[in-house]
């Protein structure tokens, strides 16, 4: 019990659960455990949202585009992570991208049923739930009022960083440099230019009609170097 206890806790939503708190929801709702290996699909963009499923162990691949398919982004995701728990409740309860394993992977899924009829009775369990879903609405809402004042370069990179997951530890990006143009309202020599002056930083590898980002966060925090210094 003492296992699972501390397993549980190191998963979102759960933690600050208390040990009586997980004897309870262990009694009550059956938890399923499942182990996969590698370039196994786990959840299809399009799909149902019925179920939470949480990664314990394990990478995984995320694969998003948009609406035209004209952008695709490929990210590797590292534990522990949740899928998509947004997607459960609302007017559109279907998923938005494809998961799949990367590595060997282990999940624990968890019904709607039991989620809405029994995990949502403990108070921390719901609180962490709302916390999260308040998270990303109020991350959309930034994102959309935070590009004033930035210069081309300063608005790439805010757009790269908020299209990925908080969780990503690995992007490739497949999009021709004139529909990236057109997507950042700039022109293909501009967006050219910088990315070429972001490969030579090392922030990312180019080949044709492909941006990989070995590490996400090192945009980040080249976004917030190049504020700094434009601030002085």
């Amino acid at each position: 019990m003492n296992t699972m206890y501390n397993i549980l806790l190191e998963l979102p939503f759960f933690q600050g659960l208390c040990h009586e708190d997980i004897t309870s929801i262990l009694e009550k709702i059956t938890l399923d455990f499942k182990d996969l290996g590698e370039n196994q699909v786990i959840a299809q963009k399009g799909s149902e949202a019925n179920q939470l499923i949480f990664v314990m162990e394990g990478r995984i691949k995320k694969d998003s585009s948009t609406l035209n398919g004209k952008l695709i982004m490929e990210e590797i995701i590292r534990p522990p992570y949740v899928i998509e728990p947004q997607a459960l409740f609302g007017w559109n309860t279907t998923l938005f991208s494809t998961y799949s394993t990367f590595s060997p992977t282990k999940l624990l899924v968890v019904s709607k049923k039991a989620l809405r009829n029994e995990l949502f009775n403990y108070e921390v369990f719901k609180l962490n739930f709302l916390n999260y879903i308040c998270y990303q609405n109020q991350k959309l809402n930034q994102q959309q009022w935070n590009l004033e004042d930035q210069t081309i370069e300063e608005r790439l990179l805010s757009v790269l960083w908020n299209l990925s997951d908080r969780n990503s530890i690995q992007q490739t990006i497949r999009v021709k440099m004139t529909i990236l143009a057109q997507f950042m309202s700039s022109t293909r020599l501009n967006i050219s230019r910088i990315l070429n002056e972001w490969n030579d930083l090392h922030l990312v590898k180019l080949s044709r009609q492909e941006i990989i980002i070995p590490n996400p966060k090192k945009l980040l925090m080249y976004k917030e170097q190049i504020k700094r210094e434009r601030e002085k």
